[in-house]
């Protein structure tokens, strides 16, 4: 993208700088892009260098993009910067589907935007790691983990983000524990699992789902038929709620694929 010497670039990556002394013909270049070329333009930096000096390389404060662009509120590429009056975010969905990366993805977002963030997960949640945040692939953030929800609202007066990991496994009592930081101006970002191994809503997930202002629900693939799967089957004969496992416990599948096997289960008792 050229744009008459007002963009700087590093690598492919281009922005405008705040110092530059052609400000006034930057920002009406800026400002006569469509939506779709400033969201690639976006993208094409904040996914392509995960592990950067971000901050310094490429401080949002200073572009003249987050300043005199036309934004869509509701475009999820700037959620960053817009979201200043507290917000219940939800990713939802089966195991498998991509939960915890996405709210991996958003955290690192807001961390790039020099926000400051706090990271919750149950501390029943030893899967991977004690102390983070870890994707099935193994991407992982660092956090605290609290048995109680209520321990989170003892975070700093500064904190402007927070993440909680695996809600599905705290209790009723994080609803408000959210409501109440929300309030507070905090932009709450939760993940978690929408229905148990019997396809039931799982604990506070549906009430979080309802007060919230934004609900993703993201899928995994049916690993029996290849269409999107929202149901998480348990592999094992345990009738507990919670089980803590991965692939050799659980497998997503689609609701045909889920309903054939709960079938053949109870075809077998």
């Amino acid at each position: 993208m050229s744009m008459s010497g007002i963009v700087m670039s590093i690598g492919s990556e281009v922005w405008v700088p705040k110092s530059s002394s052609r400000s006034d013909e930057g920002t009406r270049l800026f400002n006569s892009l469509s939506r779709a070329e400033i969201s690639a333009f976006m993208l094409s930096i904040l996914d392509s260098r995960p592990n950067s000096d971000f901050p310094s390389m490429f401080p949002i404060k200073n572009l003249y993009l987050c300043e005199s662009a036309n934004f869509n509120k509701s475009n999820e590429m700037f959620l960053e910067n817009i979201k200043n009056n507290g917000c219940i975010e939800v990713i939802c969905g089966s195991m498998f589907s991509g939960k915890t990366e996405e709210l991996i993805r958003r955290i690192r977002r807001a961390k790039f935007a020099n926000l400051k963030i706090e990271i919750f997960k149950p501390s029943i949640d030893t899967r991977y790691a004690v102390d983070d945040v870890v994707s099935h692939d193994f991407h992982k953030i660092p956090c605290h983990a609290v048995r109680d929800p209520r321990e989170m609202l003892d975070i700093a007066d500064d904190v402007q983000v927070v993440g909680i990991d695996e809600a599905q496994f705290y209790d009723l009592s994080l609803v408000e524990v959210a409501q109440t930081l929300a309030d507070r101006g905090v932009r709450v970002i939760i993940a978690g699992l929408d229905t148990d191994y019997q396809g039931k809503p799982f604990g506070p997930m549906p009430y979080l789902m309802a007060v919230a202002e934004e609900v993703r629900k993201v899928h995994a693939i049916c690993v029996r038929c290849g269409n999107l799967a929202n149901h998480s089957h348990r592999l094992s004969d345990s009738e507990e709620l919670v089980v803590l496992g991965e692939k050799e416990a659980y497998e997503p599948l689609c609701r045909e694929c889920y309903n054939k096997a709960i079938a053949a289960e109870k075809a077998k008792a």
